[in-house]
């Protein structure tokens, strides 16, 4: 509430306490939301570059279908092995590297959360929970710029955007 405060964000209508893990802090906000909320977005702090346009288009699939998120394709080949051992080589045309904002009617996200949380099941994702219900995902091409800040490097390209922007 004081970062709210301080920096005057408006559109907050309600600061809610996170738990010990992403999935956990979630389900909190999820909980908390109002019922008449009839889509949520779900979005990574970390992915600051994501732009109005996946905001709308993730939203609007999510409104028509159900469940939608955002993603790219991956540029590199991907391969399945152990730690130093190569095993197979997947088809990238068949892969999605997955991005936020994902989108979701309220309903159908929470009984998602509900489910894992009575089977002690930890997604990557939130669509991964959505999944376990037998639900489909609709996908939303992203952009490769909403990357989620993670390491160093990945700070270092974000301030070199951010430089770029100005």
């Amino acid at each position: 509430e004081e970062i709210v405060d301080r920096y005057g964000f408006r559109k907050v209508r309600r600061v809610v306490e996170g738990g010990a893990e992403r999935q956990d802090s979630v389900y909190e906000g999820l909980k908390a939301l109002d019922e008449d909320v009839e889509v949520v977005l779900i979005h990574d702090a970390a992915r600051p570059f994501v732009t109005e346009r996946e905001i709308r288009q993730v939203a609007e699939a999510a409104r028509e279908s159900g469940a939608a998120i955002c993603a790219v394709r991956p540029r590199d080949t991907v391969k399945r092995g152990s730690e130093k051992v190569v095993e197979s080589t997947l088809p990238r045309g068949e892969l999605w590297l997955v991005q936020t904002p994902q989108g979701f009617r309220r309903e159908l996200i929470l009984r998602a959360y509900e489910r894992a949380r009575k089977e002690s099941f930890l997604g990557t994702d939130d669509a991964g929970l959505v999944e376990r219900l037998g639900e489909e995902v609709v996908v939303v091409e992203g952009s490769y710029r909403n990357f989620k800040i993670t390491t160093p490097e990945d700070l270092e390209l974000a301030r070199l955007l951010i430089e770029k922007g100005k």
